[in-house]
């Protein structure tokens, strides 16, 4: 496996665990009860946003061969 592929997975990665832990915390714990829908969740949401973004934008980069090893 090459150095650019297995950074690939890990990124893919870190952004499934990122979803995984908002998920517990929603379902866990009564916080959107609490705080409202409209406070609590737009920093989740952009958060995995700009994680999907980075994974293009780095696919992207790669196809386009912006960074050359």
């Amino acid at each position: 496996m090459t150095r650019s592929r297995a950074v690939r997975i890990l990124f893919i990665v870190s952004l499934v665990a990122a979803a995984i832990q908002f998920g517990y915390l929603f379902a866990t714990t009564d916080i959107i009860a609490h705080k409202g829908a409209g406070t609590v969740l737009p920093f989740p949401i952009l958060i995995l946003a700009i994680g999907v973004f980075s994974i293009w934008f780095a696919g992207l980069a790669r196809k386009r061969e912006y960074l050359r090893p």
